[in-house]
């Protein structure tokens, strides 16, 4: 269930285009580049990904053979 708040400033395709330039180039989330948005929102979204299991979702989705 979403957790009601501001609503996001980035899309879900900005956040994906950030976490896979982060994958891709094994940066620091602060050295994210500023076309990609905000670098903490972006973290904090990751993080809350990470810990409801969206992100294993998609890696196992994403990288299936």
């Amino acid at each position: 269930m979403p957790i009601a708040g501001k609503p996001a400033k980035i899309s879900k395709y900005e956040f994906m285009c950030a976490m896979l330039y982060i994958i891709k180039n094994g940066c620091k989330w602060v050295t994210l580049p500023r076309k990609y948005g905000n670098w903490h929102a972006i973290c904090m979204r990751f993080s809350r990904r990470s810990k409801n299991g969206t992100i294993a979702k998609f890696i196992v989705f994403f990288f299936k053979t």
